[in-house]
């Protein structure tokens, strides 16, 4: 997520260059502007006690020490843009591959996070040399792979139009709701959901293909291009609903698929893990349903409704008094008017860019 609102600037442009030690005092006070700025708009709160933030700056110089002057750390990237001596803005990026790849070559994913200039700097172009040179970095760190840039955009916040300036494009809608609101839904419904287990390896695998092939053509290509279901991709999926329940076992960490039966056949999927938000944000449980799918088209709302009603109902027994539903359809499509009817609230839209 950003904060760059453009203003009227005549600064002399910044350098966009790795972080650096001495960088950390200045890193944690943009920061701590840009969570207090997106807490305004919707984004999840942040501390007021002083010495979070003093632990913070501790954390991101001894990261930066052991970097360096590298701008890269493992798949994270992390530059700031400096102007007359002065750090006046800061990026992260995090290299990811979200699909799940089974031979098949990764689609790799560079997201931006916590960009944001200082108002004083806003104007003059420090916004775009942080994005590009992020940009320049992860392709030079992977070699001529293809890259996507993606950047997750609160729906109130303004630097959409900066990011369309750039020219990102929003792919995927997401919402958010409490976990405290009443299900409206009907008593009786031949529909029924439940976590997975690795018995549903098969139908996993044949829902993901319909999950990535739908997101394919709408142009958001983070998660590949459509994978053949074979017994690798099934192995994938069993493998995974066994690993999640170990890890779950063993970190309280949840993260784990849902599905939906209808005569004994699985017809739908979702994706939902719940995790701890750490200082310096107020800590509490988030909890997101991300990754729906449907074998028809037809019944997606009302199946969808199930898994949503399900992903609520654990998310709560979890802690966590808000559910983010991604990877969403556009607004006027049925699955996002679906999520509108049980009560979420459209709350971010990520925004793509090839590289």
């Amino acid at each position: 997520m950003a904060r760059v609102t453009p203003t009227n600037s005549t600064h002399t442009p910044a350098v966009a260059r790795a972080a650096t030690r001495t960088d950390a005092p200045a890193i944690c006070d943009l920061w701590q502007q840009l969570w207090h700025e997106h807490e305004a708009i919707g984004g999840y709160a942040a501390t007021r006690d002083p010495e979070a933030y003093v632990s913070l700056t501790q954390r991101i110089e001894n990261e930066l020490v052991r970097r360096a002057g590298s701008a890269v750390g493992g798949r994270h990237i992390h530059l700031v843009a400096s102007c007359d001596k002065r750090v006046v803005g800061q990026i992260e990026a995090w290299l990811e591959q979200l699909g799940v790849f089974v031979g098949a070559a990764p689609t790799v994913t560079c997201e931006l996070r916590s960009l944001i200039v200082a108002p004083h700097a806003r104007g003059a172009g420090t916004g775009k040399a942080l994005v590009e040179k992020a940009a320049q970095v992860a392709s030079h760190l992977l070699q001529g792979v293809p890259i996507l840039l993606a950047a997750e955009v609160l729906h109130r916040n303004p630097s959409i139009a900066f990011y369309t300036r750039l020219g990102f494009a929003p792919r995927s809608w997401n919402a958010q709701m409490p976990t405290s609101i009443a299900s409206p839904l009907p008593r009786s419904t031949p529909f029924q959901a439940r976590q997975a287990t690795h018995r549903d390896a098969r139908a996993l695998a044949e829902l993901h293909h319909a999950f990535v092939t739908r997101k394919y053509a709408a142009h958001d290509s983070r998660f590949g291009a459509p994978q053949p279901v074979n017994s690798a991709l099934i192995e994938h999926f069993a493998d995974a609903v066994q690993h999640m329940k170990t890890a779950h076992d063993q970190t309280r960490a949840l993260s784990t698929y849902l599905v939906v039966e209808h005569a004994h056949a699985v017809c739908a999927a979702a994706h939902l893990s719940v995790s701890q938000l750490e200082p310096p944000f107020v800590p509490v449980a988030r909890a997101v349903l991300s990754g729906f799918s449907a074998a028809s088209a037809a019944h997606a709302p009302e199946l969808f409704a199930e898994l949503m009603s399900l992903g609520r109902h654990i998310a709560k027994l979890h802690g966590a008094p808000m559910m983010e539903i991604t990877d969403l359809d556009a607004p006027n499509q049925p699955i996002f008017q679906a999520a509108l009817q049980l009560g979420a609230q459209p709350w971010s839209l990520t925004m793509l860019r090839e590289r």
